[in-house]
């Protein structure tokens, strides 16, 4: 697999979108800086390796909105750091937007969890993080699972009750 043998010293490291499935149509993709670059190669492309988008930026950061991904499909994402001329690391990831029943059912249970249990406390944090999970939503997992150590840095999270 090509992105496990770049991660290490010589790749890009991703910080948002590395291998998730996401809601929106606009996906925003976050990676750290490549000390020395003077720019960025980026591109998306389809699951059969069609190119979709293209473009050299000096940042770090994108939200995709253009009018070309369709919900159910798997996309590609890679980004090179350029310095001097040379192409420098590589980092990519790959993307899945969800299709528009699983993100009515991911909207619901969201709701039946909000309703369920109080407002930002560990079980509510605890059972969105699960459905996040269970959906590959894997980039709004993370931000849970953030907040919970956050909140709990030593990992001590409260009982979570079974009903």
């Amino acid at each position: 697999n090509k992105t496990e043998q770049n991660e290490g010293k010589n790749s890009i490291d991703i910080l948002q979108l590395k291998h998730s499935v996401i809601r929106s149509l606009r996906p925003a993709f976050r990676w750290k800086a490549v000390q020395g670059a003077s720019g960025y190669v980026f591109s998306v492309f389809d699951v059969r390796g069609r190119l979709c988008f293209f473009m050299i930026t000096d940042s770090t950061e994108f939200v995709y909105n253009k009018p070309n991904l369709i919900r159910g499909q798997t996309y590609g994402w890679n980004v090179f750091a350029m310095a001097g001329g040379k192409i420098l690391p590589e980092g990519e990831g790959d993307f899945s937007i969800l299709e528009r029943d699983r993100l009515n059912e991911v909207v619901r249970a969201e709701k039946s969890i909000r309703e369920k249990y109080p407002e930002d406390s560990s079980e509510q944090l605890i059972a969105l993080a699960m459905l996040y999970h269970g959906y590959r939503l894997n980039d709004e997992a993370a931000d849970i699972v953030r907040t919970l150590y956050q909140k709990y840095p030593e990992g001590k999270f409260p009982d979570f009750p079974s009903n």
